[in-house]
């Protein structure tokens, strides 16, 4: 048979039990709690940066349309009426570019038609293009999606990137020269370049050629050339993070992104003649090129591990728009697609 405790002996085990709550309670207040209900540590500015792969950006060089050859207009000059028409005879609306163009009395123009183009070519923006890329921010606001603890911030970055393609080619084609010469008179040929202007006046000479003809061959043109290509991106956007685990988040961030790019295409050019008669041309060393901002979006997912409270890794994938970028010259037209761009980066953020 079992015998009770004494009135006595359980008073006596009562304040021991509640000794020892007492003595757990400061115990229990500062046990963490679940991670759910765990308040995150606070920071307020934070660094990333690492490098990024780049992905579609489109590079080509195409042919400009050729016009089709205007009466009076030539490769290296140009003879058309003046204000007063055609009944004179005469013009001053005339001019050239060199002065081996005169002999004796005579202005020589020449113009090519059908001429042979090299260096065309089209990248569909496949390889990679490596860079770095750099984010500064801070903390906005905090609130609880769930029983976990999302963040709310801002963020200022800037990518870079440069790639260039070397182009080395021929083409052939069948060309057709046409020349002519017009008589000067008594009229002094100003110095070259001389450029008159329709409405005048200035130094007369013939409107119509005093001599012309027309020469063709089968030519071919070697291109040697570079497209140089450097994108810098500056951003400014809003981020979101959220924690999985306690040490690893998901964040993602959108905003403005506003891209200036620099392009030039270097480039020599000969073109030589079957036909002995026509002497070769030769382009270059020549630079044609253009700089401009191109506004657009950016959006970024990324994940981040915290190595430290203030030290962490990440692994991110972007998307970027921005309006394409062209220009002409030189019969060539030279464009960067950047309508649908992909990025991959990986790096380090420091918070403080």
């Amino acid at each position: 048979m079992k015998s009770s405790p004494s009135p006595t002996r359980r008073r006596r085990i009562l304040r021991g039990c509640a000794g020892i709550l007492l003595a757990l309670a400061p115990c229990a207040i500062a046990a963490p709690a679940t991670f759910e209900d765990a308040p995150t540590e606070g920071y307020g500015w934070f660094v990333r940066a690492g490098g990024r792969a780049l992905f579609g950006v489109k590079s080509s060089v195409r042919r400009l349309p050729a016009s089709a050859p205007s009466r009076g207009m030539f490769d290296n000059g140009y003879v058309l009426p003046d204000i007063r028409g055609t009944g004179t005879g005469r013009t001053w609306n005339w001019g050239y570019t060199d002065a081996a163009q005169v002999a004796g009395n005579q202005l020589n123009l020449q113009r090519f038609t059908d001429l042979p183009m090299a260096g065309l070519y089209d990248n569909r923006g496949e390889d990679a293009i490596f860079g770095g890329e750099i984010f500064t921010g801070a903390e906005l606001a905090r609130f609880f999606i769930g029983r976990r603890e999302a963040r709310l911030g801002f963020e200022i970055g800037y990518a870079y990137h440069a790639f260039s393609a070397d182009e080395h080619s021929t083409a052939q084609a069948h060309s057709t020269l046409d020349l002519a010469a017009y008589n000067l008179g008594t009229t002094f040929a100003p110095p070259a370049p001389y450029a008159g202007s329709y409405a005048g006046p200035g130094p007369e000479i013939d409107l119509e050629p005093s001599l012309s003809g027309t020469l063709s061959s089968p030519s071919t043109a070697t291109f040697r050339g570079e497209l140089d290509n450097t994108l810098h991106t500056f951003k400014l956007g809003l981020w979101l993070e959220y924690p999985l685990a306690r040490q690893l988040r998901a964040g993602l961030s959108v905003g403005y992104a506003s891209m200036f790019v620099d392009s030039q295409l270097a480039f020599t050019e000969n073109i030589t003649f079957a036909n002995p008669g026509i002497l070769p041309l030769q382009t270059g060393p020549r630079t044609i090129g253009d700089r401009k901002w191109k506004a657009g979006a950016y959006a970024q997912a990324r994940f981040s591990y915290d190595l430290k409270s203030w030290l962490g890794v990440y692994a991110a994938g972007d998307f970027e728009t921005h309006n394409s970028h062209r220009y002409r010259d030189a019969g060539r037209e030279v464009t960067l697609d950047l309508d649908t761009l992909f990025a991959a980066s990986v790096g380090a953020v420091i918070r403080f």
